[in-house]
């Protein structure tokens, strides 16, 4: 009786040996697919951040070129009533200069 209990104990421990084993193996398949799907998305995150990133730099060097543009035009003008608007660049198309605008 004691030898078959042992039997079926042992048969009951290495069928619960193989289970975890698989449960194992199972877990790592999905922890390496997760962190794998985590990598991706902080990839693409950050391909879209530098992007973002480029383009706004391009922005802020368009609007400082067209701000440093109109300071030039108008301060190319000799017109002293008109030279004051040269230090705020939004303002200075108030004086009429037919190439301001452009």
């Amino acid at each position: 009786m004691h030898f078959l209990f042992v039997k079926e104990l042992l048969y009951v421990m290495s069928v619960v040996a193989v289970a975890l084993a698989e449960h194992k193996l199972t877990m790592e398949h999905f922890h390496k697919a997760a962190v794998e799907e985590l990598q991706n998305k902080l990839m693409d995150k950050e391909i879209a951040y530098r992007d973002q990133q480029r383009k706004l730099i391009n922005e802020k060097e368009l609007a400082v070129a067209e701000a440093k543009k109109r300071q030039w035009v108008l301060l190319a003008r000799i017109d002293l009533s008109c030279v004051s608007y040269a230090w705020f660049p939004p303002f200075c198309c108030h004086c009429i200069v037919p190439f301001c605008h452009s």
